[in-house]
């Protein structure tokens, strides 16, 4: 028997996709009926397999596309560019740095202004650190066309903010 799923994971791991990149995310068996005017008839059941494939190499993104367009998947749902979690922690992190210097540059400025300095801190707290994956969707896609589209994405910049909100004494 034919298996779609397993020759696109055969292609896959020949590519050098480890098994643990290669995951099942959905799962669907359901009877497909037709109707007839004596009733319904079953056609027989049909699964539907959903795999997400995982890969820090962006030059094998197209190549993934390919391997499993050619091997019988009919639908590309998107392809998600976003930061490992190391990544994400060192660029918080870093986020975070920018903007408690920026608040301070922002709290002087502002005693300045006020003919003061800045005193000793009363409190920090972190106000907001938002990190977005850039998605590339491509539902729209689908059959030899994906290859093209795929071979094509150019992965974008991700953005990752932080907000930190320092309370100063001042001194008169």
């Amino acid at each position: 028997m034919f298996s779609v799923i397993g020759a696109m994971i055969s292609g896959l791991k020949a590519e050098g996709i480890a098994d643990k990149d290669i995951e099942t995310q959905q799962l669907n068996l359901y009877e497909e009926i037709t109707w007839t005017e004596t009733g319904s008839k079953s056609l027989g059941w049909r699964a539907t397999q959903t795999l997400k494939i995982t890969t820090s190499d962006m030059a094998k993104v197209g190549k993934i596309v390919d391997i499993a367009v050619a091997n019988g998947a009919n639908q590309i749902n998107n392809i998600d560019f976003s930061l490992t979690p190391e990544k994400e922690q060192l660029y918080k992190q870093q986020a975070l740095a920018d903007a408690t210097a920026n608040a301070k540059s922002k709290a002087e400025t502002i005693a300045a202004s006020l003919g003061t300095t800045l005193g000793k801190i009363v409190s920090v707290s972190e106000a907001q650190y938002y990190y977005t994956p850039y998605r590339y969707d491509m539902a729209e896609t689908a059959g030899m066309a994906a290859p093209q589209e795929a071979a094509s994405v150019n992965p974008q910049q991700v953005r990752v903010t932080g907000q930190i909100s320092l309370v100063y004494a001042v001194k008169q």
